[in-house]
C-alpha cells in the first residue's frame, strides 16, 4: 500500500512539472514587430508643413489632435483591415510651433518631432530665412536623415554645440554655389535630438554693418513627451 501511495505522489509531481513546463513554452513573448516603418516631417518652399508616414503590413493608424499644444498624435494598431500603407497629413504652425507624435500600441514605443518656426507662407521673401525647404526622416535603426536646400548664394557650416547639446547649421550670405545638403544624425535613447538652423543676417545702418542671428527653424526629436524648447 505504501508503495502504491509513493507511486501516486511521484506521478502527481511529474504532472505538475509538465504543466509548469508547458506554461513556459506557450507563454506569448512581447511583440518586437514595428507597426511604423518610417515617417517624414517636411517644410516645402512655400512654407507649408506636412508629415508623410509609412505603415508596416497589417497596421492601421488612428489620429488624435490636441489643439492646445497644436499636436497630432498617431496611434498604431495591428489590423487585418489595412487599406493602404502610405499616408500624408497637412500640418499648421500655431504660435510658431507644431508637434507630431507616433505611439506603437503593440510595443509601447513612442516618438515625436517638435518644430519651432515662423510661418512664412504669406512672406516668402523673408530675408531672415536662408532656408528654401527641408525634411527630416526617421530610419529603422533609430537614426534621422536631414535633407535640406538653401537659397542662392548661401554658405553652410555644421557645428555641434556641446554645451547645449544642439547640432547647429549656420547659414549666411556668401558665394557658395552648392544648394542641396544631406546629413544623418544619431539619436541616443532617452536623449532629445536637437537641430537648429541659425540665419546670420547682415544689415547696414549709418554706414555701420551689424550682424544678427535668427534661429529658425528648430527641430526637436523626442520620445513622446512634451519637448517644446524655450
Amino acid at each position: 500500500m505504501k508503495k502504491i501511495n509513493s507511486i501516486l505522489v511521484m506521478l502527481t509531481i511529474s504532472m505538475g512539472l509538465m504543466s509548469c513546463s508547458s506554461e513556459e513554452i506557450f507563454t506569448p513573448e512581447e511583440s518586437t514587430n514595428k507597426l511604423l516603418e518610417n515617417y517624414t516631417v517636411k517644410r516645402n518652399a512655400d512654407g507649408s508643413y506636412y508629415v508623410d508616414y509609412n505603415l508596416a503590413d497589417n497596421a492601421v493608424a488612428s489620429l488624435s489632435t490636441e489643439k492646445k499644444s497644436n499636436s497630432k498624435d498617431f496611434y498604431l494598431y495591428s489590423s487585418d483591415n489595412q487599406s493602404k500603407k502610405k499616408f500624408s497629413e497637412g500640418l499648421n504652425l500655431d504660435d510658431n510651433s507644431l508637434k507630431v507624435g507616433f505611439t506603437d500600441t503593440e510595443n509601447g514605443r513612442k516618438t515625436s518631432i517638435t518644430v519651432l518656426d515662423k510661418d512664412i507662407r504669406f512672406n516668402r521673401d523673408d530675408e531672415s530665412d536662408f532656408l528654401n525647404n527641408y525634411s527630416i526622416t526617421s530610419n529603422e535603426n533609430g537614426d534621422y536623415d536631414l535633407d535640406f536646400k538653401v537659397k542662392n548664394n548661401v554658405t553652410v557650416q555644421f557645428v555641434y554645440n556641446d554645451q547645449d547639446q544642439v547640432y547647429e547649421i549656420h547659414l549666411e550670405e556668401g558665394t557658395n554655389t552648392q544648394r542641396d545638403y544631406f546629413r544623418t544624425f544619431v539619436k541616443e535613447e532617452g536623449v532629445d535630438l536637437k537641430i537648429d538652423f541659425l540665419n546670420h543676417i547682415t544689415s547696414e545702418t549709418n554706414r555701420d554693418e551689424t550682424t544678427s542671428i535668427v534661429e529658425k527653424p528648430k527641430i526637436i526629436v523626442g520620445e513622446g513627451n512634451d519637448n517644446l524648447a524655450s
